[in-house]
């Protein structure tokens, strides 16, 4: 921008004579002499000409040379590693000053919201260190497309970026509100005073009769209520369907997850056994 403002003043100073006046150019603008015997001479009017065209090409090459790019938006791509897809989602956003911000999600390894430093974003590339993983990225962008290579601990991999589909769009199957049906978010204590976070869905005759229930026990590692894996909430769609049909249900947070105390490494089977009999005894 400082550039531009230079060009500005130059033109002013020349075109409107505001520190000083063309006199000088009257009859000669200028000459050159090369290898001793070739002159060229321009009037005043051939001068001018001549400096607004230097101008406007100035111009031009500093209104699109390495013009700073926003990118905004979050965009996805997949790294191959053998046969594991690894999805990556980059989030940029654009600061009022209009420096671009990014963070990195890795939704398959649970990991959100990692920092990355955005090195330089112009019209048609971009580059990224992610110091926290010690890993970078750099691409060409171009229409909805980002090509590019993610480097990390001495390995390449090409990732190409698009902008990310709403979640909506990718996992229709994840129930949305309104609900035909109740969705509490409730606790319940174990046996050793462990406070577990969960959800109780109850459909909506269940105040004028007896209903069925179940407890919902998610499978190894620490899961939350939803059991949710690559952004699938299976627990979620069970409960939405078990209510539609007349079924209520609890799904809770293992653990040392999501809403829940206690220490999910140091449970052991009979700890989780417990868990799910203190999610039985709920009901009753």
């Amino acid at each position: 921008m400082s550039l531009m403002v230079l060009v500005v003043i130059i033109y002013l100073l020349i075109f409107k004579r505001r520190s000083f006046h063309l006199g000088s150019y009257r009859r000669l603008s200028f000459e050159i002499k090369q290898n001793g015997d070739a002159d060229i001479r321009l009037k005043e009017n051939d001068m001018k000409k001549v400096i607004r065209t230097l101008v406007a090409v100035l111009a031009m090459a500093l209104s699109f040379s390495g013009k700073v790019f926003a990118l905004d938006g979050s965009w996805r791509g997949e790294l191959t590693l053998g046969q594991i897809k690894l999805p990556l989602v980059f989030h940029f956003s654009e600061m009022p000053d209009g420096k671009t911000l990014c963070t990195l999600d890795s939704p398959s390894q649970g990991a959100k919201d990692i920092p990355a430093e955005v090195v330089f974003c112009i019209s048609d590339s971009i580059a990224l260190t992610i110091n926290a993983i010690g890993a970078s990225y750099t691409g060409r962008v171009a229409d909805d497309v980002i090509v590019g290579v993610f480097r990390q601990q001495g390995y390449e991999f090409p990732l190409c970026l698009s902008p990310d589909i709403p979640i909506e769009e990718r996992r229709p199957q994840t129930p949305k509100p309104p609900f035909p049906y109740q969705a509490i978010d409730t606790a319940f204590t174990t046996y050793d005073g462990t406070v577990m976070g969960a959800t109780l869905t109850i459909p909506l005759n269940a105040i004028s009769k007896k209903i069925p229930a179940v407890v919902m026990i998610s499978g190894s590692g620490p899961q939350n209520r939803d059991e949710e894996l690559f952004e699938h909430k299976p627990f979620a769609v069970i409960a939405d369907y078990l209510a539609r049909h007349g079924i209520a249900s609890l799904r809770y947070d293992d653990r040392g997850t999501g809403k829940s105390t206690g220490n999910h490494k140091t449970a052991t089977t009979y700890t989780f056994k417990d868990d799910a009999l203190s999610g039985i005894k709920f009901f009753a």
